[in-house]
């Protein structure tokens, strides 16, 4: 009998969810992927997946019309060209809070200006009624802004295209991960 890595990486995950378990069966939790959550994908053309991450993390994507049939790049970080992908994705989506809007973007799905989470990233801001929500929110893993040469490309690629949209509709506050990278500025 052998055991594949696909079969080791989600024993972590179930590791994982059992440890927050008693915090998470009290407190909701809003999550954005991040580059531990993609997974390699099997088969002669392994393309990677969010699997873990999506069968147990479910986010309100379908009540914010986010795209299940997103993709990821070709080369993960790049924002480039669309690679076909198995199964749906909860990796962005959008949410009304008290008093505030979250939006929640994915870096490692195609983020590129004719991409459908740019589209819908748009048509979300855009339909936000500031009145009732007058803090904008949006939530991604890599800061626009850091340091770290390994992680560069990913915040900077995304930066490029997506700031401009965070002034056009009035971002208020960005939240990353990536702690070790964040800079002060």
């Amino acid at each position: 009998m052998s055991l594949h890595i696909h079969h080791l990486t989600q024993i972590k995950w179930d590791d994982f969810g059992r440890l927050w378990e008693p915090l998470l069966s009290r407190v909701p939790l809003l999550a954005t992927v991040g580059n531990h959550e993609i997974e390699p994908g099997e088969g002669p053309e392994p393309v990677p997946t969010f699997q873990a991450y999506n069968a147990r993390y479910p986010m309100p994507t379908a009540e914010s019309s986010s795209s299940p049939t997103d993709r990821l790049p070709t080369q993960p970080n790049s924002g480039g060209t669309p690679a076909s992908r198995r199964g749906a994705t909860n990796a962005y989506y959008a949410t009304p809070l008290p008093g505030a809007f979250l939006i929640t973007t994915s870096q490692y799905l195609d983020y590129t200006a004719d991409s459908e989470q740019f589209k819908w990233f748009q048509r979300v801001a855009s339909g936000i009624d500031r009145k009732k929500h007058p803090w904008l929110i949006v939530m991604h893993h890599v800061p626009l802004y850091n340091t770290l040469i390994s992680h560069y490309v990913e915040g900077e690629c995304y930066r490029k295209v997506f700031e401009p949209l965070y002034y056009k509709y009035g971002v208020d506050f960005v939240l990353t991960g990536m702690q070790s990278i964040a800079s002060l500025i």
